[in-house]
């Protein structure tokens, strides 16, 4: 069964070694067979209802060329906040082939979501911002020159509940963000068949890895072999090889789910210490035809959970890291630091793992994670900070519906990344707890039994109890942290124990721990604070400490002020590490 029928059912419970492309995919299915939308758009600023799909409508508004990915307009330019819809075009071209065979229009993130037209007609239609992909209706192509027109709402045109909240997940996104495409636009081609999601299930136990296809079609399809070759990275020494009969649905947004077994003999298991990796080419083959084939990368790692606590292949795991806020959205500050950022500094400051809070992680930062041992909580974008949102029971359904079919599109996109260790479900929601905990849970295990899951905000999820103690080095008791770490476990009831956030800034006054107004002694104050907090959790044995945030630690941060403002300046600086 497919994620659709899953999603019905959760809303309704509660009302030869291919080269990775140089493009923002990275290794996530990579297919030679597809054209990148990426580049010149032109753009123009509406109201929604201006049909800029036909050429009378288009003709009516004021184009501008802009570059994507990227966003229309700036943060700060008083546009953003009420703009409605940003239209955005392009033209593209196809061969005779790719005309008449299958294609899949595809985008990685556009904010706050997108309807889509080819050569005026409309194909697709995503409201939540996640990856997204849709099947094109046979014969909308045309050899040649071909059209594309995207309408994407802005914070004001964003679907909104009687309340004024966001009836879509999208992190820190509000109504003052402009539309913005965050990632690649791009189309796949295949021939009949088109495999929807590949997943990899590694076996260590067996010495082998599962892959796991969805497959969907244009037309029926029997007699239909999937294979998977196995080689390992970057070398492409071949490992192993597996094949098995599979039958292809058309007309369905996906069909059941087929597996091929591959022997991996003698293969090398993925740690954050040593992580080796593995590419799986994959096809559907019908004789000597090649319906579709496409290129995952992934590692032989198993996460589990055992006696309260976190297995990384069978052996204890603790996560020691910080939290990202979507840092590769705050300009061009690390753009080409990346490497440093994850890897070098971390590891300096001895850390394993980062929380993407409130937005999963770009294909390059994954890439770089997988190859280099930096372990990913990646967090859906179903962000309250304990908000009361004050849906309806009608509303509630909506956003169920949403926050699952942002889901899918993220965990379609991430899974195959071994670095992504956990999916975050949300963060700090104590208003829907028994949808979060039961359908919304039991979903994402559905679709993806490689992970465990977290929440923040009450009963946290069947795998994991986390808190956030953010105000711990501002609590008027310094020890109140410490003296409540007993009732963690309490709760817990023999679950792994975490804390993705604490140590966070308030702005309180600076004479609190000093007793004068002395910047460098209070921050030492408060470094010793989170010292001594982080040493009790450490002894009481936390599977996870985050420590809030880590980009405020190197400074950062400013580029987010920067970018906000448009004023002062941010420029990398490496060594923050250093005292």
């Amino acid at each position: 069964m497919g994620w659709g029928p899953l999603i019905a059912a959760a809303s309704a419970a509660t009302a030869d070694t291919p080269r990775a492309p140089t493009t923002h995919r990275g290794w996530e299915e990579w297919r030679a067979n597809s054209i990148s939308l990426s580049g010149d758009w032109e753009f123009a600023p509406g109201d929604g209802g201006e049909r800029a799909e036909t050429l009378e409508g288009a003709g009516r508004l004021p184009w501008k060329t802009v570059t994507l990915p990227g966003t229309v307009v700036e943060y700060r330019d008083p546009a953003a906040a009420t703009m409605r819809f940003a239209w955005v075009r392009r033209t593209f071209t196809v061969s005779a082939s790719q005309a008449k065979g299958l294609a899949v229009l595809r985008w990685n993130q556009i904010t706050f979501g997108a309807v889509a037209y080819i050569n005026g007609r409309k194909v697709g239609e995503n409201v939540p911002t996640g990856p997204y992909q849709v099947m094109l209706p046979p014969g909308i192509l045309k050899a040649g020159e071909n059209s594309i027109v995207l309408k994407i709402a802005g914070g004001e045109g964003a679907p909104k509940a009687k309340s004024g909240s966001l009836l879509i997940p999208a992190g820190f996104g509000d109504t003052r963000q402009p539309p913005r495409v965050h990632g690649d636009v791009w189309i796949d081609f295949a021939d009949a068949a088109y495999m929807k999601w590949i997943l990899a299930l590694p076996d260590l136990a067996g010495d082998k890895v599962r892959i796991r296809v969805t497959p969907t079609g244009s037309v029926p399809a029997d007699g239909v072999t999937l294979t998977a070759q196995v080689r390992t990275w970057p070398d492409g020494t071949a490992v192993g090889r597996g094949e098995t009969p599979v039958s292809v649905k058309s007309g369905v947004e996906e069909g059941p789910h087929f597996f091929v077994d591959v022997p991996m003999p003698g293969f090398k298991p993925w740690t954050y210490e040593e992580p080796y990796l593995y590419t799986a080419q994959v096809s559907l083959k019908r004789g000597d035809q090649t319906l579709d084939a496409a290129t995952i990368r992934f590692g032989m790692r198993e996460i589990t959970v055992a006696d309260g606590h976190y297995l990384l292949n069978g052996k204890p795991l603790r996560l020691r890291g910080s939290n990202l806020v979507f840092e590769w959205d705050w300009g061009d500050t690390i753009t080409g630091n990346e490497f440093d950022y994850l890897v070098t500094e971390a590891r300096e400051m001895s850390m394993n793992a980062f929380r993407t809070h409130t937005m999963p992680l770009p294909p390059l930062w994954a890439d770089i994670c997988d190859e280099n041992g930096t372990m990913i909580l990646a967090e859906f974008p179903c962000l309250y900070n304990y908000q009361d949102y004050k849906f309806t029971p009608q509303e509630y359904e909506v956003w169920h519906r949403n926050v699952l079919t942002d889901a899918a599109g993220w965990m379609g996109r991430l899974w195959n990344h071994p670095a992504v260790v956990m999916w975050v479900l949300s963060n700090e929601s104590n208003r829907d707890s028994l949808w979060e905990s039961g359908p919304y849970h039991d979903f994402v295990r559905a679709l993806d039994p490689t992970r465990p899951t977290m929440r923040t905000g009450d009963t946290g999820t069947a795998e994991n109890y986390d808190v956030h103690t953010c105000g711990n080095v501002e609590d008027l008791l310094e020890g109140a942290m410490v003296q409540g770490i007993p009732s963690w476990f309490a709760e817990a009831r023999g679950r792994p124990v975490t804390n993705s956030e604490y140590m966070n800034y308030f702005g309180r006054p600076a004479t609190q721990w000093t007793g004068k107004d002395d910047k460098d002694a209070d921050a030492m104050a408060c470094a010793q604070l989170g010292m001594e907090h982080t040493e009790a959790m450490r002894r009481a044995r936390l599977d996870g400490m985050l420590p809030y945030m880590y980009a405020g630690w190197t400074r950062t941060r400013l580029a987010a002020r920067v970018r906000e403002t448009g004023k002062g300046s941010a420029v990398w600086k490496a060594g923050y590490a250093t005292p």
